[in-house]
Order: C-alpha cells, then structure tokens, then sequence
C-alpha cells in the first residue's frame, strides 16, 4: 500500500521513521515528495500500525493527515 501523510508545517525526520519501520517491513520506502509536504510511505502495514510506528519516530500524525492510494499492484511478482 502506499499512503500519502499531509505534514505541512512539520520537518519529519526521514531517516528516523524509516529505521523504526524497517523493523516490521524491510521492503519500506520511504520520501518526501516534491511538493515538500506530502510523506509517501510505501508498505504493507495497516493504516493503524503505521501511525503507531509513526508516533514511536517522533512524529506526530493524526489519520485525517493520511491517504491511503488504491493498490496498483499486479501480482506478477508474488507480493
């Protein structure tokens, strides 16, 4: 899944989510989009999960912040 986080007005530190999620899914990526403000997280983990971990990082995210995209996953590869 992949989830688009609003953190306008914060300064997440990247690399601080991505270790605490990299314990429960190491195929995680994480970034900052373009536009400065929006975190894409790709990941298996559910929505609830992910603010957890989120929260564990130091970064404060409420669920109205998060969009959860559609998967546009095939299935070819198995995942």
């Amino acid at each position: 899944m992949e989830y688009h986080i609003d953190m306008s007005g914060a300064k997440p530190d990247l690399r601080a989510i991505e270790d605490v999620l990299y314990d429960s899914d190491p195929a995680v990526v994480v970034a900052m989009a373009r536009d400065g403000c929006t975190l894409r997280i790709a990941t298996y983990l559910p929505v609830t999960d992910l603010l957890g971990m989120m929260r564990q990082a130091g970064c404060q995210v409420e669920l109205h912040q998060v969009v959860e995209l559609p998967s546009i996953c095939c299935g070819g590869c198995g995942g």
